[in-house]
């Protein structure tokens, strides 16, 4: 059971819904002594009144904004966590600098990440790096699923079919650990492997789809029965699927140029056996002073045409430490 601790805590957010979600965090970190705002002004006016040990305060709100609370309060000793929809990272430095000790990207927060924050800006900390980088990864989750939304668009307009995503996921992972998973799934036969390299990051993509599946999209492309094409080695054939894969990799890779400057893709795709893959990826991220050692935070999406065979995969590789 929670230990009750005792410390006042002031929740500030112009949303009534959001107030009462992060008032639930705070009472199962152990917290029950909790005062509310809903604006800026009342804000201060509160503070003064009650001291709270600690906030948890929105940015955007009327009378008074975030940033004006911190610049008239953090000087009469408030230890505010920040806990805001914006996660751009000059936003998040904007309030670091204006005195924040935390900062949460809403509504990219458990229950045990606020216990943890409170306790550890109660204790005199400034939780800076982590929440940032938290903040920023939130941010790239969401951009992945638009990429992936992206991607199904491009797809459904250049083939003439829907082509609609199935499912996205985020990771973390050792590269070590992944190339090995890919050693272990290269031995499955009649996979068409598409491989980038990205200019500007440590990182690499992929796509992957059974030789079938790659038969049936040369066939829908140019118009064929199915059927028709049962391999990829005519040249026709083979600038067929190299362009389906280049046009969902880049419509993909595209959504994050405003996250990271220079993010493409070259030297995609790259059509490739099974047993390539793991060594082209691995080289990718070597030839970009990728170590052993790095951390890959890893998007996935899965795409696939109703009343057809076709599932395609496609991921995106990138070291941890380029998201920042």
């Amino acid at each position: 059971m929670q230990s009750e601790r005792t410390e006042k805590v002031l929740v500030v957010d112009d949303s009534s819904f959001m107030r009462q979600l992060v008032i639930k965090a705070v009472e199962a970190a152990g917290y029950s002594n909790i005062v509310q705002a809903s604006n800026g002004v009342e804000a201060i006016s509160i503070f003064e009144q009650e001291q709270p040990d600690v906030m948890l305060m929105d940015l955007i709100m009327p009378e008074k904004t975030g940033l004006e609370v911190l610049a008239e309060l953090v000087p009469k000793g408030a230890k505010i966590i920040v806990i805001s929809a914006i996660g751009q990272q000059g936003i998040i430095d904007n309030a670091f600098t204006a005195g924040a000790k935390g900062y949460f990207v809403k509504p990219f927060f458990d229950e045990s990440e606020v216990k943890n924050m409170i306790e550890e800006v109660l204790a005199g900390e400034t939780v800076h790096p982590e929440a940032a980088s938290e903040a920023k990864l939130s941010e790239y989750i969401e951009v992945a699923k638009h990429g992936a939304a992206k991607s199904a668009g491009a797809l459904t307009t250049i083939l003439g079919n829907k082509v609609r995503v199935v499912e996205t996921g985020t990771s973390l992972t050792q590269k070590t650990d992944r190339l090995s998973d890919l050693r272990e799934t290269a031995a499955d036969s009649g996979v068409v492997a598409a491989t980038g390299l990205l200019v500007g990051v440590a990182g690499a993509a992929y796509i992957s789809l059974s030789d079938k599946n790659a038969y049936t999209l040369v066939d829908l492309l140019n118009g064929y029965d199915q059927g028709t094409t049962t391999s990829l080695s005519g040249e026709m054939e083979r600038s067929t699927i190299e362009e389906v894969l280049n046009i969902l990799s880049n419509s993909y890779l595209s959504v994050f140029g405003d996250l990271k400057s220079g993010l493409l893709a070259a030297e995609l795709p790259n059509v490739a056996s099974p047993k390539e893959l793991p060594d082209l990826v691995e080289g990718f991220l070597a030839r970009q002073n990728s170590t052993a050692d790095d951390e890959l935070v890893v998007f996935e999406a899965e795409f696939e045409i109703p009343e057809t065979p076709v599932n395609i995969k496609f991921a995106f590789l990138i070291c941890k430490e380029e998201i920042s």
